[in-house]
């Protein structure tokens, strides 16, 4: 999971800890399941692609091995049509647009460079991207009001909680510009009390010499 930049908003109330927040038991709970799942190696193992890309409908020997990988992680259902085997069928472009929501990348049902890395990506790092965002969590501090704005840098996302019990279709998303992975243009993380907004700020261009 991606790094975090943290902003806290809302007036004092009585500080709740990032720990008691729902999402952070279910992301224990993921832990869990893909600790099982990475015993299993050959569970991302795809063959590579035999073009740029593989749209649906096109043939693709790895149709088996990705329907089984995306139906494991539960991206697809089980029971999906299974109509054309060695083809990149309509059910599977759905279970990759549902991969791909997941991951942040391009929800377009195409199986491409950027969407085939991720998928042959071994769990294992998914267990230790996991276990990160968790040691994070626990390090934050008590949320000092009800409303939370997480700032996903590498995914160029706000992610807006109006509660803490907001489910993710009653999260506030939209995009947002970040620095670059440069020690002088890089994002700061930080965790802050958000008091005011500044609507058209004065913005000036500095040339770099």
């Amino acid at each position: 999971m991606a790094v975090l930049a943290l902003l806290l908003a809302g007036p004092a109330l009585a500080q709740m800890l990032p720990t008691s927040m729902p999402h952070y038991p279910l992301l224990k709970q993921a832990l869990g399941r893909y600790q099982a799942l990475a015993a299993d190696p050959g569970l991302t193992r795809l063959p590579p692609l035999p073009a740029r890309s593989v749209k649906p409908g096109d043939a693709y020997a790895g149709s088996e091995a990705l329907r089984r990988l995306l139906v494991t992680v539960g991206d697809m259902p089980e029971s999906a049509p299974h109509p054309a085997p060695g083809v990149l069928d309509e059910a599977l472009a759905q279970g990759l647009r549902n991969f791909q929501r997941r991951h942040g990348l391009a929800v377009d049902g195409v199986l491409g460079r950027g969407t085939w890395a991720a998928l042959v990506t071994p769990l294992t790092h998914r267990v230790r991207q996991i276990e990160h965002t968790l040691r994070r969590w626990e390090d934050l501090p008590a949320n000092p009001g009800p409303h939370t704005l997480f700032i996903n840098i590498p995914q160029f996302r706000l992610i807006g909680l109006r509660t803490p019990n907001d489910t993710e279709a009653q999260m506030l998303r939209m995009d947002v510009v970040v620095g670059r992975n440069e020690d002088r243009l890089r994002t700061p993380t930080m965790v802050t009390e958000l008091t005011d907004v500044i609507f058209h700020p004065y913005w000036d261009v500095k040339s770099h010499r």
